[in-house]
């Protein structure tokens, strides 16, 4: 019965389709550890994509999905308070390119309900969202992400 009930809970995780600070993950049942033991890297000397031109392809798609996150933000009238605001982010993703989880802190100080709507936003985002790249295995993708103020 525990066997069941762990595999059921490891099931909703999978399919979870979560935003949350680093911070938090452990509300969800894991660990970044235990993710990146389950996602394979993206890039390195054991990563998913090895060829330059694979290489070039998921910088590609995950450039283009930072950007049209950003501008989702926008249209959502998202307003930040700083013109720089540094973040660091990791996504897991799915072969077919869903995004499993989005972990990310931010560097540059926000206030509790900026965070709380980038949060809600961000959730919203990954659900409609899939990343532009696909892989033969679950794999993730990580880096500092400068969000700019609109002047």
């Amino acid at each position: 019965m525990k066997k069941l009930l762990l595999a059921l809970l490891f099931t909703s995780l999978c399919n979870a389709q979560t935003a949350i600070a680093f911070t938090d993950v452990e509300k969800l049942g894991t660990t970044v550890k235990q993710l990146d033991e389950t996602y394979k890297a993206a890039l390195g000397q054991n990563g998913v994509f090895t060829t330059d031109a694979d290489q070039q392809k998921l910088t590609t798609a995950y450039t283009d999905y930072l950007s049209a996150f950003s501008e989702f933000l926008s249209k959502n009238n998202f307003k930040w308070e700083a013109i720089n605001n540094l973040c660091f982010n990791r996504i897991y993703m799915a072969p077919d390119g869903k995004i499993d989880y989005y972990l990310y802190q931010f560097k540059t100080p926000i206030t509790p309900e900026m965070e709380k709507e980038f949060s809600r936003l961000l959730n919203i985002y990954i659900k409609e969202n899939k990343f532009g790249i696909t892989a033969s295995v679950k794999f993730s993708q990580c880096s500092p992400v400068m969000f700019t103020k609109e002047l």
